[in-house]
């Protein structure tokens, strides 16, 4: 059925003159993060002998377990109740950093109770008071 779709919104684009159709169905963006990773030439390499293998890193200032950290994540309420915190529960159990985009302060309590140390996005606005306004909740929590 979505193939349907896509075939029909080509033949729409087909029809208004646009030829080259970049997008996730197209598998553009899949070629071209393949492509790109294959030309980093990762070598792999086998540590040995190591007693007491540690991954923890410092972080503006703080220590964490492991370097791998949560996207800038917002909105993931819509998916299920509660999505942040939720999602904050894992990070803060696998001693990691969560980073939280745009989000109301309710959100951003909510993350903040569920224990994960939480870098908070704020966004440049074009209003001054409202970044303000962003920075002094973040500071809150």
């Amino acid at each position: 059925m979505i193939g349907e779709y896509i075939e029909g919104g080509r033949q729409r684009l087909l029809a208004r003159g646009i030829q080259k159709v970049r997008g996730t169905e197209s598998g553009t963006s899949v070629r071209a993060n393949r492509a790109y990773i294959d030309s980093i030439q990762l070598e792999t390499r086998m540590l040995d002998a190591v007693e007491h293998p540690d991954t923890a890193i410092t972080f503006l200032g703080r220590r964490f377990d492991t370097p791998v950290m949560s996207a800038a994540l917002s909105g993931l309420n819509n998916i299920c109740p509660h999505g942040m915190a939720e999602t904050a529960r894992g990070i803060a159990a696998a001693g990691a950093c969560m980073w939280a985009g745009i989000g109301q302060q309710k959100e951003l309590h909510e993350i903040c109770q569920a224990g994960a140390p939480t870098v908070k996005i704020i966004k440049p606005y074009k209003d001054t008071d409202l970044i303000l306004e962003k920075l002094r909740q973040a500071e809150e929590e």
